[in-house]
């Protein structure tokens, strides 16, 4: 290719580069390689000086720009915001959005605004926002005052003006005073304006609840015109009314002012008796609460009362002179303790002992008794001393030898109490045995005593002997009324894990060999007693009762 060829091709691709690189640098400047999310922005309005381009801002830093601006037909603006995929995790899903401009006359940008509480959730591509709100320009501002200048009359304005002028004119310093006294005013309530700002907040749940009950003032006040009304319309009677209240006081003044001292009297008579009535008020309650059901009942088709009739167990005997009948009884009313006035179905209620005599419950409802005194006196004649085991109060546990236990607790106020640790059984079992008074005891009579296999502690310690099966610990009453019994506890000082249950073949097998001992023992009380007892008597021959005035002495019966 000749040199005049060559310069024209080198011109072109010199002007193509030139213009290639301008057009990568505009490019550059306006992002147009830039990766970006739309987000929309919903405006009232975008303002006069907000361009595509402009700045969308985070705590003053650059995170994208106005893609476009788009006029909607309700008279709102959208905003689409092209925001740096980069910066996106760092604005939260619930932001903010101002349009705002960095001086009067400056062009506008668009601000987010960091929620006070902001979102874990980051925004996305596509949300949606709105402005709360848009900064207004100086020439909106010129705008609108030309439009209110534009209505007012310049004549009618220079009269107004003229007037101030007249009714001002020489009352300067009055209206100086004036406004220095607004300004102490108002700096005497500059202090509380934060107080006022709560009570105008805290005001509209009382605007609102007032709001609520308007429909029922309303009625209120449409009710008491009625009744206003009405009084008017019933004036005649209600002077009626007045005339005989007034000519009732005076008769009821002549009546009570005559017999006022008696009156006083018989009040003064009545407080014995209601404050017997108030003091057992719940009683009387109760009595005629369960009389309720009585009166309702349908009447007995027999004139007469209905009496339930059983034989029951016997219960300890008549004692003379203790269970002689006397008026003690304290406590109070004991209604709900009976679940009174109404009882349950299938319900008993419980025994209220009371210090009135006779308590047939003061030694337990024993029931049938095998092991008492009256049989052993029948069989064997008369017994000196007190009946055998009737001051006994026992406690037991099963124990054996491989483990160490502790006696503890503290003792009542009875004769004695013996605790004793057995090995074997019936005449054949060794015990280790001591009383209450061989131990050492604290002042408020808690004690604690060690059977083990090595000795534990300094004091009350015994040797748990070979063969250990059981403990027991029997207290002896010498009066069951004023004593009382101890609490006391017995704990394993090793305890392992509990043993398994038996298997159902020794389960059986423990209780065949228990049927075979209780009816040997029923055998033995059948045959043997009764052949031992009564086998000497000659017939038609009785022990008469035991009395103070009559030993065992036999009698004679006639055939």
């Amino acid at each position: 290719m000749s040199g005049r060829a060559v310069a024209p091709v080198l011109g072109l691709v010199t002007v193509a580069a030139i213009a290639g690189i301008v057009t990568l640098a505009a490019g550059l400047f306006r992002g147009s390689f830039t990766d970006s999310v739309p987000v929309t922005v919903l405006s009232p309005r975008a303002g006069l000086v907000m361009n595509p381009d402009a700045r969308v801002k985070l705590r003053d830093v650059q995170v994208g720009k106005v893609s476009s601006i788009e006029e909607w037909p309700n008279g709102q603006a959208a905003l689409h915001l092209a925001i740096e995929p980069s910066k996106l995790h760092l604005i939260p899903a619930n932001v903010l959005v101002d349009i705002a401009s960095t001086t009067v006359f400056g062009a506008k940008l668009v601000q987010l605004v960091p929620p006070a509480h902001p979102s874990p959730q980051t925004m996305h591509a596509g949300q949606v926002l709105d402005a709360k709100s848009v900064t207004v320009e100086i020439n909106t501002v010129f705008e609108q005052l030309t439009s209110v200048l534009s209505k007012i009359e310049p004549a009618k304005l220079n009269e107004t003006l003229g007037a101030l002028a007249s009714a001002l004119n020489g009352r300067g310093h009055k209206v100086g005073q004036m406004l220095a006294n607004l300004d102490s005013a108002l700096a005497q309530l500059d202090p509380s304006l934060r107080n006022l700002g709560h009570d105008i907040v805290a005001s509209r749940t009382a605007f609102g609840a007032y709001a609520d009950a308007a429909p029922d003032l309303i009625k209120t006040a449409d009710n008491a015109t009625r009744i206003s009304q009405t009084m008017v319309d019933e004036q005649t009677n209600l002077d009626a009314l007045l005339i005989s209240a007034i000519g009732l006081a005076d008769i009821g003044n002549d009546v009570l002012g005559g017999n006022r001292r008696a009156l006083t009297s018989a009040l003064h008579l009545l407080v014995p008796t209601t404050d017997l009535a108030s003091k057992y008020d719940e009683a009387l309650t109760c009595t005629l609460g369960c009389l309720v059901p009585m009166a309702k009942n349908p009447p007995q088709p027999e004139p007469g009362a209905v009496v339930s009739v059983s034989f029951t167990l016997g219960i300890e005997r008549y004692r003379y002179p203790g269970h002689l009948p006397k008026v003690a009884a304290t406590g109070g009313p004991h209604c709900k303790d009976q679940h009174m006035p109404a009882v349950p179905f299938d319900t008993a209620p419980p025994f209220a002992v009371a210090d009135i005599g006779a308590n047939p419950w003061h030694y337990g409802n024993q029931g049938i008794l095998l092991n008492f005194d009256g049989l052993k006196q029948l069989l064997y004649g008369p017994i000196d001393g007190p009946p055998r085991n009737s001051a006994h109060l026992y406690l037991s546990a099963r124990i054996d030898d491989a483990h160490d236990y502790r006696v503890y607790g503290t003792l009542g106020s009875v004769a004695q109490t013996t605790f004793g640790v057995y090995a074997g059984k019936d005449d054949q079992a060794q015990a280790v045995k001591t009383q209450s008074e061989d131990l050492n005891i604290a002042d408020d009579g808690s004690f604690e005593i060690f059977f083990s296999r090595q000795k534990t502690g300094d004091t009350n310690w015994f040797e748990l002997p070979p063969g250990a099966e059981s403990f027991c610990c029997y207290q002896t009453y010498g009066d069951w009324q004023r004593q009382s019994k101890g609490n006391i506890r017995i704990e394993c000082l090793n305890p392992q894990a509990p043993a398994q249950p038996p298997s159902s073949a020794r389960a059986l097998a423990a209780f065949d060999e228990h049927l075979a001992a209780s009816r040997d023992l029923f055998t033995m009380w059948v045959n043997d007693i009764p052949a031992r007892v009564f086998g000497d008597l000659p017939k038609n021959f009785a022990i008469p009762p035991i009395t103070k005035s009559l030993l065992a002495a036999p009698m004679s019966v006639s055939a």
